[in-house]
């Protein structure tokens, strides 16, 4: 009897394991999209104004780790603001000296030490928490550029896009010392190419996800530092090809036509219920997948060319202020938030429309405080951090799902993948 038992028992794990969900495959020309607001995934909404002691003007990045928002920008370089948007430091100092930065588009923080760690050209620079230099980590050895660093379980994740239709690697992993723990070359043969290309990553639940734009695969990076699949890219006509384009600069409108019907990827992250992909495929795009549904929420984009940026996105009924693009995942005290950024002017503009007087958001107090902040700003001010906190439903905690498993939304299965 005792070995009927184990017997039946192996036969329900082999059972379970052979109905593992295949991969899943996203596909822009396919997706069917819903529509929702604000009020319907989100509880509340605060807007952080930071102060005009130094001008932000345009920047690369943001981070935001325990009480301080650390943002990359061209003119100051990295600085440190608190939660209430008060300047605290700047991070090294721009420039070509002992311990100065030529580049900072791409930095990331120890969330223990505090450390940062700058990705200038082909070289790391470190700085603690204080903002002093500490030391250089070399990437001259690899004879490579790289354009992304992640600082991830006490390591450090260096990785580049497909440049002209070449890579010599898709990443580096190495200590915070500079030694070298893992490498991955990039498997697409090289090719000639003109068309532009991006890479990312991102952490959710303590794991870390790779994307790049010629790369099919988005990756998992296991903590034995090996490495599996978590999404697919559907193949087709609406990828870049690896070639060139010809381009006539007496008239770029066929080059632009090509690229508005060509996917590209922009930003991907994920909270415990949505996985969020921004991409530009005919027109600037923000897909919300449900993980548990299986319903995809899409939002079409409009190019401000004022601003440079883009108008459009999720309804905000919260407090009927403008319309809300994920751009960034936080947690704090177990509450998860997706957060933008806002120009004082998009804000000013939103109060003052019609729509606005005329609508009754959710919460007609935080209306009359978005109105109140509105009229305290000028155009010229810093930006905005707009962060919505995402229901309490949705809070972290044991049971998140794996994207592997749980990306089930406008995806097509396949039982292999490529590189």
């Amino acid at each position: 009897m005792r070995i009927l038992s184990i017997l039946i028992v192996i036969l329900i794990l082999f059972s379970c394991k052979s109905q593992t969900n295949p991969l899943i495959e996203f596909n822009p020309r396919t997706i069917e999209g819903h529509k929702t607001t604000l009020a319907e995934i989100a509880d509340d909404i605060e807007y952080i104004p930071f102060d005009n002691s130094l001008s932000l003007g345009n920047f690369y990045m943001y981070k935001l780790l325990d009480s301080n928002i650390y943002i990359s920008t061209r003119e100051q370089g990295i600085i440190v603001f608190n939660r209430n948007g008060k300047f605290i430091r700047k991070i090294g100092a721009q420039g070509r000296g002992p311990g100065e930065y030529h580049y900072c588009m791409n930095f990331d923080v120890d969330p223990k030490s505090k450390s940062v760690y700058v990705l200038d050209g082909i070289i790391i620079k470190v700085y603690n928490g204080s903002g002093q230099f500490q030391r250089s980590i070399s990437l001259k050895d690899y004879d490579w550029r790289f354009d992304n660093i992640t600082f991830y379980n006490k390591k450090l994740f260096v990785s580049e896009a497909i440049y002209q239709g070449r890579a010599k690697y898709s990443w580096l992993i190495l200590d915070t010392n500079g030694v070298l723990l893992s490498k991955k070359y990039n498997s697409i043969p090289t090719f000639d190419s003109n068309l532009p290309s991006d890479v990312g990553t991102y952490i959710f639940n303590d794991d870390l996800f790779y994307w790049e734009q010629y790369n099919d695969t988005v990756f998992s990076i296991l903590p034995d530092l090996n490495y599996e699949p978590a999404l697919l890219f559907s193949p087709g006509e609406h990828r870049f090809p690896k070639s060139r384009f010809p381009i006539n600069p007496s008239n770029l409108e066929p080059f632009i036509q090509f690229l508005k019907t060509h996917l590209q990827i922009r930003l991907i992250f994920e909270t415990k219920r949505f996985l969020i992909i921004r991409y530009y495929y005919m027109i600037p795009t923000i897909a919300l997948i449900e993980k548990e549904s299986q319903k995809t929420y899409l939002f079409k984009m409009v190019p401000d060319e004022v601003n440079g940026t883009n108008v459009g996105g999720i309804i905000n009924d919260l407090d009927a202020g403008i319309m809300f693009q994920p751009e960034y995942y936080y947690v704090d005290n177990n509450f998860e938030y997706i957060i933008t950024w806002a120009y004082p002017s998009q804000i000013k503009d939103r109060v003052t429309s019609n729509d606005f007087l005329t609508t009754i958001p959710k919460y007609p107090d935080k209306k009359q405080e978005l109105k109140n902040l509105a009229n305290s700003l000028k155009e010229t001010d810093n930006q905005v951090l707009m962060m919505v906190r995402l229901k309490e439903q949705c809070r972290v905690g044991k049971g998140d799902f794996h994207p592997q498993t749980s990306h089930r939304t406008v995806l097509e299965p396949l039982d292999s993948y490529g590189s």
